[in-house]
């Protein structure tokens, strides 16, 4: 096959991968400042959220419930939690894993978007 002015060679693509990683890199560093900045709420609010009354989802379910006319029925108590650390540095563990990843979860579509646009070209047939 002749070598077009769009043909890469294998260097050129470990570059460019290269780039693809350290940006991948810098927006999980950024969802994980984010999430850190924002720990608090997405500790207590979505992941502990369950555990108190005014949960969203026990809010829609009960007023689903009185909706369809069955009452009470679909009105859910929260579950009564007896949270304890079992090791010394269990509850630091726990928050580095929850920002690291809430940061992943937050990066995730820039993330796809740059290994999807590295890996999309070698997908043509030309």
């Amino acid at each position: 096959m002749a070598k077009t002015s769009n043909d890469m060679t294998f260097i050129e693509h470990l570059e460019e991968l290269r780039k693809v990683l350290f940006r991948s890199a810098l927006a999980l560093l950024g969802g994980v400042i984010l999430i850190v900045f924002f720990h608090d709420f997405v500790v207590n609010d979505v992941i502990m959220g369950p555990r108190h009354a005014d949960f969203i989802t026990y809010r829609l379910l009960c007023s689903w419930s009185e909706v369809m006319g069955l009452g009470s029925a679909l009105c859910l108590d929260p579950p009564k939690l007896q949270l304890q650390s079992t090791t010394m540095s269990g509850n630091m563990n726990a928050d580095l894993v929850v920002c690291f990843v809430g940061g992943i979860v937050v990066a995730f579509p820039f993330i796809f978007y740059n290994i999807w646009s590295f890996i999309r070209p070698g997908l043509r047939q030309k």
